[in-house]
């Protein structure tokens, strides 16, 4: 019996039948899309048009073919709300998980509950829920990264130790992680490999290199990423040409009525460090929009040389994520210590943490937020990349703080939780007021328009 969606869920999202359309492609063998689904955002390469997202969110719609005819039912919602599902439930556990391994206390159980309340009702969970593919892409690997985190803390906090399935599983979320984004895939790919050989070199000195590196353990996990990575080859190979490449510029269908877009990603990248200044007042600092006095921006002439695309609306993680800023601050600024302290002489004395793993783990997440600090194009959306880092800093900062001698509760922590959750519902309502297009002029009326809840989205860059 088929099922229909579009009674329930909005039907004009766009170029929300273009993951229906891969999918239907790749169960034929073929690794291309209909030009109608993908439209402005399709790649031409000699008679075939291709999408350049991964094929991860094509495979969601899979267990759907029973209910839904793909040929004229978007599935654009519903994909979002099961991605922001399935995050919420690993972000709960992680706070939980932190909670368990933390000793008993006041400051416990305000951190915890605070931390939890943001994890859910602001930050990557709320500010997003604008219906569209490039969100959708977004939150799945939202999805993937905090499963991720999840396993990690298990591994840190739970187990004090990183065995053979958790890091399996560590690494097959990585893959799939990047089957779906490959800014997000690659941080998770360089958390978990850095882990398996830091593994590997610990076993080896204590048993022997050759015992090490043939071990069982070791290869079932290096063969779980060489498998997505080839996957994503394969991919990579049948829709560019070779099998490296995520996405060609120059094939984009657009760039005819755009020729400075290709000029400028030739002559400086996709990425390029000359844009990191930029980045940082872009996500941190929003004052790049601010008029210049002759009807410009203040770094107009730099954004026209060097950037794609700077996307409304204007937003500070110090300011929207306040909590996570400054408990990611004190577990960062706290974890080079050789030990965690006890709280009383008496009490039970608290597993200490394994702090070369998860600096290991930070150093994976923060490769996401370097590649967008960089890129040549920059938008609102992009900030969910940058919460795995600010989200598992933030639940390190929690178990450390935790341990503190400090017994009486601070008042910052509400304050940061309230200021958090308020700024996320102002961030999302203005996210859904703007267009997805490059700002060059300081914010207008004519940049809003007025969307319903999960209603479609008619503007894209």
């Amino acid at each position: 019996m088929l099922i229909d969606f579009r009674k329930t869920f909005p039907e004009h999202v766009l170029f929300g039948m273009t993951f229906n359309s891969m999918l239907l492609h790749m169960l034929h063998g073929r690794f291309d899309v209909d030009a109608a689904a993908v439209g402005g955002e399709g790649y031409r390469r000699g008679a075939s048009v291709y999408a350049y997202f991964g094929p991860f969110c094509a495979f969601v719609r899979l267990p759907f073919m029973a209910f839904v005819d793909l040929r004229q039912t978007d599935l654009t919602v519903p994909s979002m709300l099961l991605a922001t599902l399935v995050a919420a439930v690993c972000k709960w556990r992680c706070v939980v998980t932190v909670r368990s391994a933390a000793p008993p206390s006041p400051m416990r159980d305000a951190l915890t509950s605070r931390l939890l309340l943001v994890l859910l009702l602001a930050g990557a969970q709320i500010q997003f829920l604008r219906p569209s593919i490039y969100q959708e892409v977004l939150s799945w690997s939202n999805a993937e990264a905090s499963g991720f985190i999840l396993l990690a803390c298990v591994g840190l906090f739970r187990l004090k130790r990183f065995p053979s399935w958790l890091m399996a599983g560590m690494a097959a979320l990585a893959g799939v992680a990047l089957l779906t984004r490959v800014t997000t895939g690659l941080g998770l790919y360089t958390g978990v490999g850095c882990l398996l050989l830091r593994n590997v070199v610990v076993a080896g000195r204590a048993a022997g290199w050759r015992r090490s590196l043939l071990s069982r353990s070791t290869w079932s996990v290096a063969g779980i990423l060489l498998m997505f990575a080839g996957a994503a080859a394969v991919v990579n190979a049948n829709r560019w040409g070779n099998p490296l490449t995520f996405i060609n510029l120059d094939l984009y269908v657009g760039n005819p009525a755009f020729p400075e877009r290709v000029a400028r990603e030739h002559r400086y990248g996709e990425f390029n460090l000359l844009r990191l200044p930029f980045g940082l007042l872009y996500y941190f600092v929003p004052i790049w929009f601010f008029p210049n006095g002759s009807g410009g921006l203040i770094f107009g002439d730099f954004q026209q040389r060097l950037i794609d695309s700077a996307e409304f609306p204007p937003a500070s993680f110090l300011l929207s994520d306040s909590l996570l800023v400054i408990l990611g601050f004190l577990g960062v600024r706290r974890l080079p210590g050789r030990h965690v302290p006890v709280r009383q002489q008496g009490e039970r004395a608290s597993p200490g943490l394994d702090r070369g793993a998860a600096t290991i783990l930070l150093g994976g997440f923060i490769v996401a937020p370097v590649l967008l600090l960089t890129a040549i194009s920059m938008a609102f959306r992009y900030r969910v990349e940058f919460y795995p880092l600010l989200e598992f800093s933030a639940l390190i900062g929690t178990f450390l703080w935790c341990h503190g001698e400090r017994r009486s509760v601070p008042r910052w922590p509400a304050i940061a939780c309230d200021i958090s959750i308020l700024a996320a519902l102002v961030l999302l309502f203005a996210y859904r007021q703007t267009e997805l297009n490059p700002i060059t002029e300081p914010w207008g009326a004519h940049h809003l328009h007025c969307p319903t809840l999960f209603c479609g989205v008619p503007h894209a860059f």
